[in-house]
């Protein structure tokens, strides 16, 4: 079952995690997208991780 979960954390350089995701070889997207998760709901998001069920 997927959900949201808040926690208080802040991202100050986005240039270091898209480098980070891209050493780690994990496939990201940058730009500003909505995002859905449990029973519909969606968040904005800057970078984005898709899954192979489509979320």
């Amino acid at each position: 079952m997927s959900h949201f979960s808040q926690i208080k954390t802040q991202i100050r350089n986005l240039t270091s995690l898209k480098a980070a995701l891209s050493d780690l070889e994990i496939d990201w997207k940058s730009g500003s997208k909505e995002v859905r998760g449990y029973q519909g709901q969606t968040r904005p998001a800057e970078i984005t991780i898709e899954q192979d069920n489509g979320y």
